[in-house]
């Protein structure tokens, strides 16, 4: 039942207290990620994992320049199998992101029904940090962001790193196609003497 607030009256926003049976339903609702997982799977989509990963070359040596070429190689594929699971947990998080997007606007429906007309947003959403079955949902919002933040930041980072072995990479290519020209050279000078 919603109250209308008089001219110079302030009401307070009260903490609503939900049933057991919110709380329970909350907790107990299927989880969109294991939903979409599960489709994905039964259409033959394997989804990536970091199993395969050689943890060693996923940090740079100080000097990648004094690498054998194959140490390279084995750089630039750890990274880029580590940037595939970065993508993979990138959407993974954002598919748990929006689902707990989703759990809170139902608990804004239910909060915001009980409050004023006329109080302000910022308000009503204040009056989240109130009730019982919100609080926990906005903390795991908070986490859920902070991880895709990290997860953004880690990913641009990898992808620093394998262009910076892949530079080395090219670098080399070009100094053997040089060699080789400079050799043929001196092979057509010696021939021609």
């Amino acid at each position: 039942m919603k109250v209308p607030v008089k001219k110079g009256e302030i009401k307070r926003a009260r903490k609503i207290e939900p049933s057991e049976a919110d709380v329970d339903e909350v907790n107990q609702e299927e989880s969109l990620l294991d939903v979409v997982e599960q489709a994905l799977e039964a259409e033959g989509i394997e989804m990536f994992t970091n199993e395969n990963i050689v943890k060693d070359y996923l940090l740079l040596p100080p000097h990648l320049d004094d690498e054998e070429p194959s140490e390279i190689g084995r750089y630039l594929h750890a990274l880029t199998q580590q940037r595939v699971w970065t993508r993979t947990l990138l959407a993974r998080i954002g598919i748990l992101l929006r689902e707990a997007n989703e759990l809170l606007d139902k608990e804004k429906a239910r909060v915001f029904a009980d409050l004023p007309a006329k109080m302000s947003v910022t308000e009503k959403e204040l009056a989240l940090y109130l009730d019982r079955v919100a609080i926990p949902i906005l903390d795991r919002i908070k986490v859920i962001s902070a991880k895709y933040t990290m997860l953004e930041a880690y990913m641009k980072s990898l992808e620093d790193l394998i262009f910076d072995v892949s530079r080395e990479i090219s670098r080399r290519g070009f100094d053997s196609n040089s060699q080789n020209r400079l050799d043929s050279v001196e092979n057509k000078r010696r021939w021609n003497r």
